[in-house]
This record gives C-alpha cells, sequence and structure tokens, in this order.
C-alpha cells in the first residue's frame, strides 16, 4: 500500500473518483511515479522508481492506460481548475490560445469546438475577436467553485 503525505493525498483525492477502487490503487502508484521517475515517464521506468521492477503483475499498470475506463478530458479539467486555484487564487485569469500549432501540424477545426464544450461543461464562457491580419483572440472564463 502506498503511504504518502496528507498534501499529496488532499491534492491526489480530486482524481480519485474518476477511477474504481482497483484502478485507482494502480493509478496512483503511476501518478507518483511519473513525478520522481527521471527521463522517459514509462510505465516501466515508474515502476522500477516505485520498487516495483518485479512486480508479477505488472500488465495490470499498463492496462490502466490502456484498458480502463476513465476521462482524459474530464481529469485534465480538474488539473486546469487546481493549477488556477493554486497560482491564481483571485481575479480574472486570460488564457489565449493561438493557432500557431494548428498551422505548424494542420488542424481539423476540432480544437476549438472542443475547448467550447470543455469550457461550457463546466459553467464557463468562451468569447472570440478577430481582426483581419491580426489573428483571433479567444477569452475563457471558468467559475472557480
Amino acid at each position: 500500500m502506498l503511504t504518502l503525505p496528507d498534501e499529496y493525498n488532499t491534492l491526489f483525492q480530486h482524481f480519485q473518483s474518476f477511477f474504481s477502487k482497483r484502478v485507482w490503487k494502480l493509478a496512483l502508484v503511476l501518478i507518483v511515479g511519473a513525478i520522481v521517475a527521471p527521463g522517459k515517464r514509462i510505465v516501466t521506468a515508474i515502476l522500477r522508481i516505485m520498487g516495483l521492477s518485479q512486480e508479477k503483475h505488472f500488465q495490470n499498470y499498463h492496462r490502466v492506460l490502456s484498458r480502463a475506463v476513465w476521462s482524459n478530458l474530464a481529469l485534465s479539467a480538474v488539473l486546469l481548475r487546481l493549477l488556477l486555484i493554486t497560482f491564481f487564487p483571485q481575479g480574472t485569469v486570460v488564457i489565449g490560445i493561438d493557432e500557431t500549432i494548428e498551422r505548424r501540424w494542420g488542424g481539423t477545426g476540432l480544437g476549438l469546438a472542443l475547448v467550447e464544450t470543455l469550457v461550457e461543461a463546466h459553467g464557463g464562457k468562451i468569447t472570440a475577436a478577430s481582426a483581419p491580419g491580426q489573428g483571433a483572440e479567444f477569452t475563457i472564463w471558468l467559475p472557480r467553485t
């Protein structure tokens, strides 16, 4: 059983409800291991740094990433909210999004629709403003609750 300081438990409990009890125990090992592992954050390196390199059922840790049912979108929303509350406890936060990645890699046009869905699902609002030759500016408001 993994024993962590209370501060870590308090932080990680925000993510626990997205996993079953069995999967959460495995996911927690992967999360902590990914934080402390040097170099590549692959499952074998994480198990090694966590002292589990001889784990007989190592495939269960791989299954957390490949088979377990959890929403990376929902977990990302929780993480974003925690980051905003931690680093910007008061005031308005303006998040700028530009098309640099889409231009470089060729986008599908789904990014803004996904952002809009995520923002609205969390009670927020997104607005866009653009000027010819200047690109576009998107502003996202998220409630702090």
